[in-house]
């Protein structure tokens, strides 16, 4: 709660870093960007935007924000007449996440763990990883066990 509270709520400005890859003209959206950029609900105003070409007249487009408001990523490059065709996030505050695949999971570096117990304020213990499963492999979900009664509620006796 307390953790989860203090990443995610805007007034602790943390830090989130998105790769969007995007068709549309990217030197004069990062110009633009680095300027500043008015949505309905207030200035978006990047800490860090860098863009790379990728081809086929598509780019990476590289944007640093700490508000964190509703889909606030896609909204600012649809402002800046970008067109996304995906959008990932690779940092969240201290964490690096790269290109870690969607359900998978990785153990904190030990920088990653200071880095988030020293803006968190508290320790933060490692959590073990399920049996079987290596470092970084995907998990699956499982049904719960239904018992005989075939997921139907049972009656308390009176």
């Amino acid at each position: 709660g307390v953790a989860a509270h203090v990443l995610t709520h805007p007034s602790t400005e943390v830090e989130r870093t998105y790769v969007a890859t995007v068709r549309g003209d990217v030197r004069a959206a990062v110009v633009a960007a680095r300027r500043g950029v008015e949505l309905e609900d207030g200035l978006v105003l990047p800490r860090a935007v860098e863009a790379r070409p990728l081809g086929n007249r598509k780019s990476e487009f590289e944007v640093t924000i700490a508000e964190g408001r509703n889909r606030e990523v896609r909204r600012f490059c649809e402002a800046l007449g970008l067109e996304v065709d995906r959008l990932v996030r690779v940092r969240f505050g201290p964490v690096v996440l790269d290109r870690l695949e969607s359900g998978a999971t990785r153990p904190l570096t030990g920088r990653e763990r200071r880095d988030l117990e020293l803006l968190l304020g508290y320790p933060v213990t490692p959590v073990p990883s399920p049996r079987g499963r290596r470092e970084g492999e995907q998990r699956t979900r499982q049904r719960p066990k239904r018992d005989a009664s075939h997921g139907r509620k049972r009656r308390k006796p009176r």
